[in-house]
């Protein structure tokens, strides 16, 4: 069943672009609807205020690339979180469906899902 599973998310259409514009908000829905895991977005040590863009949380001290990526379901929960630091130069967390527990980082967003 783990292989099946792997191959699955490797096509599956669970998948978006991540760009500076969108609002943490959207980003928190998409990724949520997407990957049916949570998605904690900071800024600094806080949560990022919804209605901010990444673009306006960026670090001042490491902005990132500002390369825009895709996200897909076979990444795992480490591979994720460090895109987000690289590209944006923000901290991100994969927590569970019920945001009360973090999702362990050698899980693919696809497992993740399916644990829920």
């Amino acid at each position: 069943m783990g292989i099946f599973n792997s191959i699955t998310d490797r096509f599956k259409a669970s998948e978006f672009d991540v760009k500076g514009q969108m609002k943490v908000k959207n980003l928190k829905n998409v990724f949520k609807d997407s990957f049916g895991c949570t998605l904690r977005v900071y800024s600094g040590n806080r949560f990022a205020k919804e209605d901010y863009t990444l673009k306006r949380i960026r670090d001042k001290k490491n902005p990132g690339t500002g390369e825009e990526f895709k996200v897909r379901a076979s990444w795992t929960v480490r591979e994720v979180e460090k895109k987000f630091h690289k590209s944006f130069g923000i901290r991100v967390q994969v927590a569970n469906n019920d945001d009360n527990e973090l999702a362990k980082n050698d899980l693919t967003l696809g497992e993740v899902k399916r644990d829920n």
